[in-house]
């Protein structure tokens, strides 16, 4: 498994342990997703499958969760089991006669129980898993796009040559057009302004987002720059937190609509030109 970096360089990945958006190499470097420009040969597209425990074929996991399945001491020094609740089961008395005397030793003896599977249906220290497949359980860009990030440069001249139609300003250098820099749309969407962010990259942004991304021209998806990793999303959003439910949720952003109908309008016609 090899990474071909944006710069160039050609990486061997270390497949000690696989992670989704990032990547140790056999020379002691952490790759980010960002870095990468493609993947050759990578085992998550294959039968590589995963648990809790171990990585690696369907048989190898497998083995791995029964092994450690068969090593759980499920109550021996559990906190649960042990520390949490002691119901009280009954009350004995012995009485003991010494001469004239008679003692009653009166004690309270416990039943010490498990706390947690009354509570979750389940023991904490069960592993209820079987071997997943690496792609389908986790969000794995690369996996999801194996050619790597779509060349929007066709993109960006198709909207300079028809500047004047979709509202477009491109930015001139020494008296010429100078698509690999920098476009812009006229007016803003709403509060958000687009433009490009660099050779390759689009941006909308106002005073309190910034969205970096690609186009995925062919299935009309955005391919978003997210801290050091890349999301494919279908719009451009925030995530709002519920309170009601408990949950975040991702939400478009206000005027995507508008910024929408004129993106893919361009897109649609840039197809329809190939």
């Amino acid at each position: 498994m090899k990474l071909v970096l944006n710069n160039g360089e050609i990486k061997e990945v270390d497949t000690t342990h696989i992670f989704d958006n990032q990547y140790n190499t056999t020379d002691g470097k952490r790759i980010m997703d960002t870095d990468v420009k493609y993947i050759i040969n990578d085992i998550r597209l294959g039968e590589f499958y995963c648990s809790s425990v171990k990585q690696g074929t369907y048989d190898e996991v497998a083995k791995a969760i029964a092994d450690t399945r068969a090593k759980i001491d499920k109550c021996e020094g559990c906190w649960w089991f042990h520390k949490h609740t002691r119901v009280e089961d009954e009350c004995r008395k012995n009485e003991i006669t010494e001469g004239n005397k008679k003692i009653v030793d009166e004690r309270t003896v416990y039943e010490i129980s498990c706390a947690h599977k009354p509570t979750y249906g389940n023991c904490i220290h069960d592993i209820d898993e079987k071997p997943v497949l690496f792609r389908e359980k986790n969000y794995c860009f690369f996996c999801k796009y194996p050619q790597g990030i779509p060349d929007i440069k066709p993109l960006k001249e198709f909207m300079v040559a028809n500047a004047e139609k979709y509202g477009i300003v491109p930015y001139w250098s020494n008296d010429k057009l100078s698509i690999d820099v920098r476009i812009r749309h006229d007016k803003p969407f709403g509060s958000y302004v687009f433009e490009t962010a660099s050779n390759s990259m689009f941006e909308l942004s106002n005073a309190r987002n910034r969205f970096l991304f690609y186009v995925d021209c062919e299935n009309k998806t955005l391919i978003v720059k997210e801290s050091f990793s890349y999301t494919a999303r279908k719009y451009l959003g925030t995530s709002e937190y519920n309170h009601e439910t408990r949950k975040s949720t991702y939400e478009p952003i206000k005027n995507y609509d508008k910024f929408a109908t004129w993106l893919w309008q361009i897109v649609d016609d840039f197809n329809a030109n190939k």
